[in-house]
C-alpha cells in the first residue's frame, strides 16, 4: 500500500504574496509583541536547521542543530560555551535524535535510530548512554500482559524511568491492510527495562492519516487539526491539546493536563475562530488524492488547524500557540498549573519551539530567507 503525503508547498506558494499585503495593511493598533531580550543570531552564530530547544534549571541553553548533527550549549547570556555529541554511532554519538532535555544539569539526547538514551553534563562531555528498552511490556491482574510497539521517547524523569509515546502490538491476522498507524497511541511511563508503570494517557486516533484501499493519505499538521502534546523539563505533568474544526469556520481547542501517574490535574475548553486555507492552495493540495477519498480530506483540510504548537513551562503553566497568518502576531494562550488563564503572550508568527527559563520564553525564529535564529522574549505570569 502505497503513502501520499500532502505537503504545505502548496498553501506557502499562495500564502506567502497573501502575507506581505496583509503585513503592510495591518493597523498599528492591537496586541503588542512580547520584547525581545537576547538574540542568537543565524550568520553570527553559523546555526544551521534548529530542531529543538532546552533550557536547564541553571540557565543553559541547548540546541540541536539536525543538520549539524551537534548539540550547541549557550549560556543564559546567550553566549556559546561548548557542544555536546556528533554524528556517529560510537559513544557520545548520535544519528538522529527525537528529542532534547535536561535533568537538573545533565542533558539528556533521545536517538531513534539507535534506540540510545545518551547523557552528557553542562559542559558538553559525554557522560553515559543507555540503550533504550525495544519491548515494553505491561503486566495485569491476573498474569496476563499487554505488548506496546513503536515507542519514542518524549521525556525522562529524575529517577530515571522513561515517558514513551507507543502502539498496542498486534501481530498481523490476515494480509488485510493494519489499522492506520497502529491508533490510538498510549503514553506510558516504564522503567529503563520497558516494564510499564503507568499508562498516563491515551490519544485520540490520528484522522490526519486516512486508509483507503489502495494508498494512505497523509495529512500534515499545517492544514489538519492533531492532537499536540508536551511535558515540562522534570515531565511532572502531561499536557494535550485536542483540537476540532467545523464546517461554519469555528474551531475548538481541549487542553487536558494529568500528573505522572496519569491522574488528572485539569481540562479546560476553548472556541477558537478559524482561518480558511485559501482555495487555490487547498485544491494542490487535493491532487493525486483518489476521488473516493476527496470528501472526507476536504473536511479535514479547509481550514487551519486552531492550534499552531503546545509547551509546559518549568512552573507547569501551559502555553499554547494559536493559528496565525505568515507575518502577523500569534496569541500563546496560556494557563497556569491549575489550568486558570493568564494573560496571553504575543510572538511573532514564526516563533516556536519555545523552551522557558526564568526570563520568559527561548523561541525559534525564521527570516524570509529561511535562516534561523534564536530569541530570548521576555514573558513573566
Amino acid at each position: 500500500m502505497s503513502t501520499i503525503r500532502l505537503t504545505t508547498v502548496a498553501l506557502l506558494a499562495v500564502i506567502a504574496p497573501m502575507a506581505a499585503v496583509s503585513l503592510q495593511a495591518q493597523a498599528p493598533t492591537g496586541p503588542a509583541a512580547a520584547k525581545a531580550l537576547l538574540r542568537i543570531d543565524a550568520e553570527a552564530e553559523n546555526l544551521s536547521a534548529i530542531s529543538s530547544l532546552a533550557v536547564s534549571p541553571s540557565g543553559i541553553l541547548a540546541v540541536y542543530l539536525r543538520q549539524d548533527g551537534v548539540i550547541r550549549l549557550y549560556s543564559p547570556a546567550g553566549k556559546p560555551v561548548a557542544s555536546a555529541g556528533h554524528t556517529g554511532e560510537g559513544p557520545g554519538e548520535f544519528r538522529q535524535l527525537d528529542a532534547i532535555g535536561w535533568i537538573g544539569d545533565t542533558l539528556w539526547a533521545s536517538d531513534g535510530r539507535l534506540r540510545r538514551l545518551t547523557r552528557y553534563s553542562a559542559d558538553g562531555k559525554f557522560l553515559r548512554a543507555i540503550q533504550l528498552p525495544d519491548r515494553i511490556e505491561q503486566t495485569l491482574p491476573g498474569g496476563t500482559s499487554t505488548r506496546y510497539t513503536g515507542a519514542r521517547l518524549q521525556a525522562a524523569y529524575p529517577d530515571g524511568s522513561l515517558l514513551l509515546q507507543a502502539m498496542l502490538f498486534s501481530p498481523p491476522k490476515s494480509e488485510a491492510p493494519k489499522d492506520v498507524m497502529g491508533d490510538p497511541r498510549f503514553a506510558v511511563r516504564t522503567s529503563l527495562e520497558g516494564a510499564v508503570r503507568f499508562v498516563i494517557a491515551t490519544d485520540p486516533p490520528n484522522r490526519c492519516m486516512v486508509a483507503g484501499s489502495e494508498v494512505i493519505i497523509s495529512m500534515p499538521g499545517s492544514s489538519c487539526p492533531m492532537t499536540l502534546r508536551a511535558t515540562p523539563p522534570n515531565a511532572s505533568r502531561r499536557v494535550a491539546v485536542l483540537q476540532e474544526t467545523s464546517p461554519n469556520g469555528t474551531g475548538s481547542i481541549r487542553v487536558v493536563a494529568v500528573n505522572d501517574r496519569g491522574e488528572p490535574l485539569f481540562e479546560h475548553k476553548r472556541s477558537v475562530p478559524l482561518r480558511r486555507v485559501p482555495s487555490e492552495a487547498h485544491d494542490r493540495q487535493l491532487e493525486g488524492v483518489p476521488s473516493e477519498m476527496r470528501e472526507q480530506i476536504v473536511a479535514r483540510t479547509r481550514f487551519f488547524p486552531p492550534a499552531f504548537e503546545v509547551q509546559v513551562a518549568p512552573s507547569g503553566a501551559a502555553w499554547i500557540g494559536l493559528d496565525a497568518a505568515s507575518g502577523k502576531l500569534r496569541e500563546w494562550f496560556r494557563l497556569d498549573a491549575s489550568g486558570k488563564p493568564l494573560p496571553s503572550v504575543w510572538l511573532p508568527a514564526s516563533a516556536k519551539g519555545l523552551a522557558f527559563d526564568r526570563r520568559g520564553a527561548w523561541a525559534i525564529t525564521e527570516s524570509e530567507d529561511g535562516s534561523q535564529s534564536i530569541v530570548l522574549y521576555e514573558a513573566r505570569p
